[in-house]
């Protein structure tokens, strides 16, 4: 058989095969088929879920028309000869951050309040560049959490334990205790946060930004711990504590204090608290 036969002869399987395949993979796997229109079906939900991006990203000119107006507003009672360019090293992230925050009214007072600080001869050195990743890892519950502490200086938090206790002495064991529920607290429901049950997370990320401090102090007055430990939150865990065998419930009380730190992130980053 010449060279060429064998060339057409091989062509003409190929052909044969290639139109073979399609019936044949549609005959044999089906489940193949389903997951490929299961997949399309996801492809659908996803574009849908991700559609309002287009809304909410913003692009420079809504941020700049924005940025013009409330950062007026601050700047309405500051002397025109005080209003400088403010440093890029602020102004930069935090229009950059605008593009994902501006649907945020929360955070979007923020960055604006920042920049008209840092857009102020007198309060300027007080804005510091930090100040625009701090607020890039906070949420809008936790800048209102913040601020309750700012108003506060401080507040009350406890710490849910299940301690063992011996059966027949009934002492209960200090160095058996399990933590079930840390820094508990009312600032939640108190700054009108959309997630209050999330509070002792939101705190534990204010502490990690250096915002506000959490230790082991305690108010001398002991009723401000009243309200939490009998607070409906808790009853829940508190029961199951209690009605678990050798288990007793144990409040350990701290406190949350703002730092300086937080104090003058604030002062730069949010309007002052009703005193």
């Amino acid at each position: 058989m010449s060279d060429s036969s064998k060339i057409k002869d091989a062509a003409d399987a190929l052909v044969a095969l290639s139109e073979s395949v399609p019936v044949y993979k549609d005959a044999v796997q089906p489940g193949a088929v389903e997951i490929g229109k299961a997949l399309g079906t996801i492809g659908k939900a996803v574009n849908a879920a991700l559609a309002p991006l287009r809304l909410v990203v913003w692009g420079y000119e809504q941020i700049e028309a924005y940025l013009t107006n409330r950062v007026s507003d601050e700047l309405a009672d500051v002397p025109p000869e005080r209003i400088i360019s403010p440093d890029l090293i602020i102004a930069g992230p935090a229009v950059e951050a605008m593009k994902f925050a501006g649907h945020k009214a929360v955070l979007r007072e923020m960055y604006a309040r920042l920049l008209a600080r840092a857009m102020d001869s007198d309060t300027a050195p007080s804005a510091h560049p930090a100040f625009v990743e701090i607020i890039k890892q906070m949420t809008p519950d936790e800048a209102k959490a913040m601020r309750f502490v700012w108003k506060e200086e401080a507040v009350p938090l406890i710490t849910v334990n299940a301690k063992h206790i011996e059966p027949d002495a009934k002492i209960s064991l200090t160095s058996n205790v399990t933590e079930r529920l840390r820094n508990f607290s009312l600032v939640g429901y108190l700054s009108s946060c959309e997630y209050p049950k999330l509070a002792p997370a939101y705190l534990d990320n204010l502490a990690r930004l250096k915002l506000i401090d959490i230790r082991d102090l305690t108010f001398s007055d002991e009723s401000k711990y009243e309200p939490l430990e009998a607070h409906d939150d808790l009853s829940e865990l508190v029961d199951e504590i209690e009605n678990t065998p050798e288990r007793e419930v144990h409040f350990k009380r701290h406190v949350a204090s703002i730092t300086e730190l937080g104090r003058q992130f604030c002062s730069i980053c949010m309007s002052p608290p009703d005193m």
